[in-house]
């Protein structure tokens, strides 16, 4: 999901890092299944995406 985003708007891991406000390795190891991505930095994910059903998904993890 996240590599599949970051590639079809042509973006570096380091820009989406930046898009993120996460450090570069992190995000990384997200990527990579390396590391659980915690919802806060989820919820940022789901923000740029942008998708119509993200509205919803975004407010019940907000409530977690």
């Amino acid at each position: 999901m996240l590599k599949e985003y970051r590639l079809s708007h042509n973006l570096t891991q380091q820009q989406m890092a930046d898009l993120l406000k996460i450090d570069y390795t992190c995000y990384s190891r997200y990527e990579n299944h390396q590391r659980k991505m915690p919802y806060n930095v989820l919820i940022k994910f789901l923000e740029l995406r942008k998708a119509k059903y993200d509205d919803y998904v975004i407010s019940v993890l907000e409530q977690i």
